[in-house]
This record gives structure tokens, C-alpha cells and sequence, in this order.
């Protein structure tokens, strides 16, 4: 944050990837300093058109905008590849086939916890979105 202020007193654009994205929950320190960043932004890499669609509301002009597509996802599909042709994690990590739980911690949001099984459906969740659709949860 410190980093874009800085940038911004100094006239040297800004890029902001992940931009537009909200929880609509302001204790959420992330909250506060994406929206301070997306309006200081030169450059706004929105990764979703809901994303974008927060911009635009914000009032942020269209042509600073650029959907990017989520990094996440393509991360995954990049490395999934990968990943299915090696699998001796199991060993690695002494589990057995489909007998395992995956914990996913958002750290930065402390109030919303996710537990998948090992096919990737949701067991438990601790505490939601305060809003559907929005595209921090995509």
C-alpha cells in the first residue's frame, strides 16, 4: 500500500492486478486498501466482468479497465496437467486414495473457512460472503 501512495504523490502509474474484486465487508482490512488501490490505479487487470462491474460502479472510467481472466483458475489449469501425471504425493504425504481432507484457509479474511474432501466438495464452511455472486468468491 505504502508502495502505490507512494507512486501515485510521485506521478509513476500504477498497475493494479486483481482489481475490483469485494467482499462488501469493511472490517476486512483487504477490503479497504483494494478499493484505496483500484482508485489510485492507473491501470486496473479486473479478472472477472463482475469484478469489472464493481469498477465501473465505483465510478471508475472503462478505459482503465482490462479483464485479465482469474489468475487462480489459470494457475490451476496451467499446473494441473502436472500435477495428474505425478501421484506420488500419496506416498509423499502417506494417504490413501479419496481418504483425504483438504483444508483452504483464506488467511486474509479470517471469517471465512472452507473444508473440500478429496473429490473437491465443500464439507463445512465457517462464515460466507456477505453478498452472493461477488467475485472475490469465483
Amino acid at each position: 500500500m505504502a508502495g502505490a501512495v507512494t507512486s501515485s504523490k510521485l506521478h509513476i502509474p500504477i498497475r493494479h492486478l486483481e482489481s475490483g474484486l469485494r467482499s462488501y465487508d469493511r472490517k476486512i482490512p483487504e477490503e479497504i486498501n483494494g478499493i484505496f488501490a483500484d482508485h489510485i490505479s492507473d491501470y486496473l487487470f479486473a479478472p472477472t466482468n463482475i469484478s469489472q462491474e464493481n469498477l465501473l460502479r465505483e465510478g471508475i472510467s472503462q478505459t482503465k479497465i482490462f479483464i485479465t481472466g482469474n489468475t487462480i483458475v489459470d494457475a490451476v489449469q496451467q499446473n494441473l496437467k502436472i500435477a495428474q501425471q505425478s501421484k506420488n504425493y500419496l506416498n509423499f504425504f502417506h494417504l490413501l486414495e479419496k481418504n483425504y481432507t483438504i483444508l483452504s484457509l483464506i488467511i486474509y479474511i479470517p471469517s471465512y473457512i472452507t473444508i473440500s474432501d478429496c473429490n473437491g466438495e465443500e464439507t463445512k464452511r465457517r462464515g460466507k460472503p456477505k453478498k452472493k455472486g461477488i467475485s472475490r468468491w469465483l
